[in-house]
């Protein structure tokens, strides 16, 4: 996540990545306005960029 200039790694990425990995379907679910649309933007361009 990038805030301010700085870029924090979520563990919960860790987590997705290990999933993406195995090639599994998931699912993300929570509050509105917790970051998951961000936090799937960054997983996405991670995976476009390799």
């Amino acid at each position: 996540m990038n805030v301010g200039g700085k870029i924090y790694r979520r563990k919960l990425e860790e987590k997705i990545e290990k999933f993406l990995e195995r090639r599994e379907m998931i699912g993300i679910k929570g509050a509105r306005q917790v970051g998951k649309t961000t936090l799937m933007k960054i997983i996405y361009d991670r995976i476009d960029d390799a």
